[in-house]
């Protein structure tokens, strides 16, 4: 064992997150489903939707035998939905192909639905203490700076140097240990911004650190200004009861997800809906950001008197107010909906 993984792991012994959920117990189930929502989200924030989440799909069974429309009901709010797709075919097969057992080989994980290299490394090192290795952002960022790594982290040399760091120091023994200090330290200490360096077991023989270039590594990308998107909204209401919900296609931002009919203007609207325009009223934008483009939300509040008025689609139906809960959506829809309370 190296002196960065003894370091490491002595300072993991003392500081390190041994309580989250997904620890207790340490299932290859629980792992893989916090791995997976882990991806591109914030520890923090998946708590929350994984406890949630094992409370109604306990173990690999319950959920390859659930319907996507479910899972995603439970999924909605943390974006990224085809992960939530990735985790039900995963699981299906999982439940059909293995017995309802994991693998325990990186090889044949990642041979799997949504599972790539790195979330196949932390998912044999935490659920079976078993040597792989892995290079999620956080080991990332740690990587970079304790070596002074330079370039890109969307180039492939990059990310192939970072790689053989990681494997570098990677230790044969306390496999579940290692894996979860790297990954806290660049959580908790080697953050994105205002890093904790005096507070870090590695800052003696980190090369950002002793040449004061910590701000330097990694290589920050070129500021992008995001792309605008609008989209118009149609909130159709019967009775203040209920609410024309429209399920998304299986592809796109949204995927599988109810939202509500939307048009791409307002010439659109008076041309299809003109009939109900005495009864429309126009509400407060919503601001959403997504990771490429920001979309602003521009809703219609519609009553209708018969909802034979309007001819909906196979996608689309008339949903209870009190039941809108039991849909996925997503989050802006979510907040708009609730603002209607």
């Amino acid at each position: 064992m190296d002196l960065f993984a003894k370091k490491l792991l002595a300072w993991f012994a003392l500081h390190g997150r041994k309580q989250l959920p997904w620890q207790n117990p340490r299932s290859a189930y629980f792992v893989w489903v916090s791995e997976i929502m882990l991806q591109q989200t914030q520890v923090t924030t998946v708590i929350d939707y994984f406890n949630k989440f094992i409370r109604r799909f306990p173990h690999i069974k319950a959920l390859a035998e659930s319907s996507l429309d479910e899972i995603l009901l439970y999924w909605a709010g943390l974006g990224y939905y085809s992960r939530a797709k990735n985790l039900h075919r995963c699981a299906q097969i999982i439940h059909h192909d293995y017995n309802g057992q994991f693998p325990n080989e990186v090889s044949i994980l990642q041979t799997l639905p949504g599972i790539g290299p790195s979330t196949a490394g932390a998912l044999v090192a935490q659920a079976f203490d078993q040597f792989a290795v892995i290079l999620d952002g956080n080991v990332k960022r740690v990587l970079c700076r304790y070596h002074a790594v330079a370039g890109d982290l969307n180039n492939r040399d990059t990310v192939n140097t970072l790689w053989q760091y990681a494997t570098q120091h990677t230790p044969h023994q306390q496999l579940a240990d290692y894996t979860q200090a790297i990954m806290d330290l660049g959580a908790l200490i080697c953050t994105r911004s205002k890093p904790k360096c005096t507070d870090c077991p590695l800052a003696k023989s980190c090369i950002a650190w002793q040449t004061k270039r910590v701000v330097d590594f990694p290589q920050k990308k070129p500021t992008r200004i995001l792309p605008k998107r609008t989209g118009i909204f149609l909130l159709f209401i019967h009775a203040n009861r209920e609410i024309l919900m429209e399920q998304q296609a299986a592809r796109g931002i949204w995927a599988n997800l109810w939202s509500l009919p939307s048009i791409t203007s307002i010439k659109e609207l008076r041309e299809n809906y003109s009939k109900q325009l005495t009864n429309k009223k126009t509400l407060p934008t919503i601001q959403h950001r997504f990771t490429h483009f920001q979309l602003t939300l521009n809703p219609i509040l519609i009553n209708v008197h018969t909802k034979k008025s309007i001819s909906s689609k196979a996608n689309q139906r008339w949903v209870a107010l009190d039941q809108l809960h039991t849909l996925g959506l997503p989050a802006p829809i979510k907040k708009l909906l609730m603002s209607l309370e």
